[in-house]
């Protein structure tokens, strides 16, 4: 589909941001705007990423009907992307609340307008009725907080600088029509940049903040009901069934454990209408999320940012790993980015390899968190025959080949430590010597047959005292494609009696610890 195939004048244009820790929360936005769409057929359907998994892509796609939405993916341009990352986050936030400031500039010169929404929401009312609402020549149309005035605590330190009065009112940056034409004109994001650069981290709210210093006499307000914030009111049940836009600001969402307002049920309601149909969230105030938000105030004196917290949390969690081999105990990990860490633990510093790369996510993932010397990412980005290869990613050569350069993309900042190797893993295991690996990772072909061979292959190539390990501990007809992934890793673990690790997730990881008594092979 392409934008002269859907015009901008035929449908609203609706874009929000395609982040992995919030794929359930878009999936319930998105399906809960287009099954209350009225005025109009359809959307088109912009969706900003920066590193969706493969698995959260389809999952949003299954869960938009396509006789409702067209759906264009807009990855971030490197330049675009390492200029964000500078800009600094904390607490629960994310890079990606900065994504929408570069709306106007990533969408087709000839879309005009566009209506920017969080992942955090439900809509309940008639996007078309937003779309047709007139700006007034503003740049962009918002909800104002409630009870929130730039003179508030959490308001704008510079109001009186601006010119603006202390009751001038506040908006929230959850919802945004956007009057791209306008913001091109006046080069409104670079600005917006350069006022979250200007408080240097001093802010909670850098992007909303700046939006509002930048836009401060220029914005639209709207009805509340087009941004009602659900724990930031009383509770009103009347007033929750008629708001156009229910909005879940804050730390804790209804996908949290913790969260206990009566529109948890609401969300769900939603989110079962999707792919996401029955899943249901796990004990999330183990993830740390609530320290986070607590320790806030004291990390700002300290001069602490999120990315600092977490590298401790990282470090004393190789110390914990460390402390368990002392004592004997078996290393279980709860997910696959956990594996770093034990990499770590085991003084692992040489060199590792990832077979079946895809767009590199894991690879990034594995060189941020470990203190691999070199990691080498093998995978042949190609097309094999369906009755070879019975998988939802073999499907299409384009799609690849644009995985293949955001892999290029996210490893190239590891600079040395990085080397991508597009190749089978057939031919890639050739270029190693026996135990020479710290390392094997391997989530290339699902069946049976493929992974029992690779097993085979790559297995001698890890050393004594090595980590063997791989994606999708699954086996039989799944939607992704035909797995046999457990039949062969079972097979081979029993066949030369190895201990088995299985990670605690929804796709698990299995691992291997290769000590000295196991065969080489």
């Amino acid at each position: 589909m392409t934008i002269n195939e859907t015009s901008q004048d035929a449908c609203p244009v609706v874009v929000c941001v395609a982040d992995n820790n919030y794929v359930q929360a878009l999936c319930a936005a998105i399906h809960s705007g287009l099954i209350n769409l009225k005025r109009y057929p359809k959307i088109l359907l912009f969706l900003i990423h920066e590193d969706i998994s493969d698995f959260n892509r389809n999952m949003i796609l299954k869960s938009i009907p396509p006789q409702k939405a067209d759906v264009q993916w807009l990855p971030l341009p490197p330049g675009m992307l390492t200029k964000l990352k500078k800009l600094k986050v904390d607490g629960w936030l994310a890079h990606a609340i900065y994504f929408r400031i570069y709306l106007p500039e990533l969408l087709p010169a000839q879309i005009e307008k566009a209506i920017y929404l969080d992942s955090d929401l439900l809509i309940q009312g008639d996007l078309g009725e937003l779309w047709d609402m007139d700006m007034e020549g503003k740049a962009v149309s918002a909800v104002p907080n409630l009870d929130w005035r730039v003179s508030s605590v959490r308001g704008l330190k510079n109001y009186k600088e601006l010119g603006l009065s202390a009751d001038s009112k506040y908006f929230n940056s959850g919802v945004i029509v956007f009057n791209l034409a306008r913001w091109r004109q006046g080069n409104i994001s670079d600005k917006v940049v350069q006022s979250i650069e200007h408080t240097k981290g001093e802010s909670l709210w850098p992007d909303q903040d700046a939006l509002n210093t930048i836009l401060a006499n220029d914005w639209k307000e709207l009805d509340r009901l087009w941004n009602y914030e659900a724990l930031m009111n009383p509770y009103d049940e009347e007033a929750i069934s008629q708001c156009h836009i229910l909005h879940f600001t804050g730390p804790c969402k209804p996908w949290h454990d913790q969260y206990s307002h009566p529109t948890k049920e609401l969300f769900f309601h939603y989110l079962d209408m999707t792919a996401w149909s029955g899943w249901r969230p796990r004990k999330l105030w183990k993830r740390g999320y609530w320290f986070l938000d607590m320790t806030r105030p004291y990390r700002h004196s300290l001069g602490l940012s999120k990315s600092h917290i977490l590298q401790i949390i990282i470090i004393l969690k190789s110390f914990l790993l460390k402390v368990k081999g002392r004592l004997g105990l078996p290393p279980k990990l709860k997910n696959r980015s956990e594996l770093p860490v034990l990499l770590n633990a085991l003084g692992l510093k040489g060199t590792g390899v990832e077979i079946g790369v895809y767009q590199g996510s894991y690879s990034e993932a594995i060189l941020r968190k470990s203190s691999l010397s070199k990691l080498y990412s093998i995978d042949p980005w190609k097309i094999f025959p369906s009755e070879e290869y019975a998988d939802i990613l073999n499907s299409d050569e384009n799609e690849l080949y644009e995985a293949y350069l955001t892999a290029i993309r996210k490893l190239s900042r590891f600079k040395n430590r990085s080397k991508i190797l597009k190749t089978t893993s057939e031919k890639a295991v050739m270029l190693f010597k026996d135990e020479e690996l710290d390392f094997v990772y391997i989530d290339a072909q699902h069946a049976y047959g493929p992974c029992q061979r690779d097993i085979r292959l790559w297995w001698p190539k890890v050393r004594r005292g090595g980590v063997f390990a791989g994606h999708d501990y699954l086996s039989g007809k799944l939607p992704e494609g035909d797995f046999g992934v457990k039949d062969a890793v079972d097979e081979f673990v029993k066949e030369h009696q190895l201990t088995l690790f299985i990670t605690q997730e929804q796709w698990p990881t299995w691992y291997i610890l290769k000590d000295e008594t196991v065969p080489l092979l």
